[in-house]
């Protein structure tokens, strides 16, 4: 199938588009078992320090940055990795345990355990 400009140009703001008004997101996953939720967000090329999580009783705020690629090409032939600021926030049903939540960077996924509990404080999350 020939590359299609025009197909690509129409489709990029969807592509790129972030659930909350920004550039762009990472794709994420998240799941709920009997006890925690689990949230996998793709992230390949990041390290723990380009992440804040933040957490209160009820939702869960995940943000960072992608710095641009640090090249000035004459031309894009296809640029469709997002760059820049990103926040997505998660609420929950349930009171979450922001004590317990723990994050962990492997393979270039982000997985955010967060336990279930009766009371929560407001806290931000470390990432191993």
């Amino acid at each position: 199938m020939p590359w299609n400009s025009l197909h690509d140009l129409v489709s990029l703001p969807g592509r790129l588009a972030d659930h909350n008004g920004g550039a762009w997101t990472p794709a994420v996953d998240l799941y709920e078992t009997g006890d925690r939720y689990v949230l996998v967000a793709e992230v390949p090329g990041f390290t723990s320090a380009d992440f804040a999580i933040n957490a209160t009783a009820d939702s869960l705020t995940i943000s960072g940055r992608r710095p641009p690629l640090g090249i000035e090409p004459q031309q894009y032939l296809r640029l469709e990795r997002g760059q820049g600021d990103f926040s997505r926030t998660f609420s929950f049903p349930e009171v979450i345990g922001t004590g317990e939540i723990g994050a962990e960077l492997r393979d270039g996924l982000l997985t955010v355990t967060i336990p279930k509990a009766d009371y929560a404080a407001p806290r931000r999350v470390d990432i191993r």
